[in-house]
């Protein structure tokens, strides 16, 4: 029973984080050079 009410937690949790990180100027940059760099890996 502790499983399921971790699990959502979690995803009830996670979201919020990914706003969170989001909202951090330095994470999206980050994150959008890792967007790129999938795209360009996907690409070519």
């Amino acid at each position: 029973m502790p499983r399921t009410i971790e699990a959502s937690l979690l995803v009830k949790l996670y979201p919020l984080a990914l706003l969170r990180l989001m909202s951090t100027p330095s994470v999206t940059v980050v994150f959008h050079y890792y967007n790129f760099g999938l795209f360009s890996i996907s690409s070519g």
